[in-house]
């Protein structure tokens, strides 16, 4: 029986490399030029200008044009780790560390972060193991497909499950699974597949390995990667991205889907089985949603097209946090460990850069 408490939250991706840059860039021109219905969406006034003063946003990291940080993930102590498409010079994925004594500071370059570990390249979500001493990312070029388990201290990456173990299902008859986010619980990990709209589980072993016994039918022996959800709610509409970021909510988990425009809630059982998902909330002001994160039940999206952070209410009240300025196709929100509870980090993936835009940057706020 898996424990339904959801111990630490994935971060989101887009997950996008070579000919899927082409796919985010269009994607956020159909956004940029779709009139659409009234949203119900609300402005903060807060501009998200890079001015300084409280409320706005602050760079943390300045990074080159050619690097690309896609996600987030914090420890206990308050470091922040950041998931790279890439980084400049590099034709790999890279898992990187800003200390958490640093990330009051500004205007700081890439040498003020370590790396962690390179994954292959198309490197997408990365999150934390329950205890904390290792870290969980997914890989998705055209064959790294794969999740991948990181000492947190560094080192190399070991995969969790294969690409072949998430292409050999009814739902992906020609493998082309696309691998773009991680959430993890105590036993298991939750992995998102964005074409084919699936929710695979990932069994784990005591020692946060997959448990190549589990998954199977029968009572015969599994691969230990089995379909946790599968839903029309996933589905992309065309050749987008639709599955994307995940968080928890009150035990249950939220799937954003980056071309409808919504948030879904899959109910998570007492046996820890997918219930039916449902709508979470719907809107225009949510096309691109890509990473969330929730707390004291409120929902915050990096809405990539639009240049934007949202926040959305229990009553589904849409805000804006930010807007435009540096704000540059911002795909992961995250919020800092209980000593920096009130600042609000934002990663800009900035694959496709206004002319103001402010290029790749790790992008701080408070909430």
């Amino acid at each position: 029986m898996h424990r339904r408490r959801f111990l630490a939250a994935g971060v989101a991706s887009t997950a996008l490399l070579g000919g899927c840059l082409e796919q985010a860039q269009e994607a956020q021109r159909v956004i940029e030029n779709d009139d659409g219905e009234d949203s119900n969406e609300e402005t903060s006034g807060d501009s998200g200008g890079d001015d300084g003063e409280e409320g706005g946003l602050r760079t943390v990291v300045d990074f080159e044009p050619a690097s690309l940080p896609e996600n987030l993930a914090v420890n206990e102590d308050g470091d922040v780790y950041l998931g790279f498409r890439q980084v400049a010079g590099d034709a790999v994925a890279s898992v990187r560390v800003l200390p958490a004594e640093r990330t009051d500071e500004t205007d700081l370059t890439i040498e003020a972060t370590e790396e962690v570990a390179e994954l292959p390249a198309g490197g997408g979500g990365v999150t934390f193991a329950p205890d904390g001493e290792a870290l969980y990312a997914v890989a998705n070029g055209e064959d790294t497909n794969a999740v991948y388990r990181i000492p947190a201290e560094g080192g190399d990456p070991t995969v969790v499950a294969s690409r072949e173990e998430f292409t050999d299902f009814d739902a992906f008859p020609d493998g082309s699974a696309f691998l773009t986010d991680v959430f993890v619980e105590e036993d298991r990990l939750l992995v998102n597949e964005t074409f084919g709209g699936t929710i695979f589980e990932v069994d784990l072993d005591d020692d946060g390995e997959k448990d190549k016994g589990a998954g199977g039918e029968d009572g015969e022996e599994g691969s230990g990667v089995s379909v946790w959800s599968n839903d029309p709610l996933f589905d992309a509409e065309g050749d987008s991205f639709a599955a994307n970021g995940v968080a928890e909510l009150d035990g249950d988990l939220l799937v954003a889907n980056s071309t409808k425009g919504l948030v879904a809630r899959v109910p998570v059982e007492d046996d820890g089985e997918a219930g039916s998902p449902e709508i979470y909330v719907e809107d225009e002001a949510l096309g691109g949603a890509d990473g969330i994160t929730v707390r004291d039940e409120q929902l915050y999206v990096a809405v990539n097209g639009q240049n934007t952070i949202r926040r959305v209410s229990p009553s589904k009240e849409i805000t804006t946090i930010a807007e435009g300025g540096v704000l540059d196709f911002p795909s992961d929100v995250i919020f800092g460990s209980d000593a920096t509870e009130e600042d609000l980090f934002v990663a800009n993936f900035a694959v496709s850069s206004p002319e103001d835009g402010g290029g790749p940057r790790l992008l701080r706020t408070s909430v």
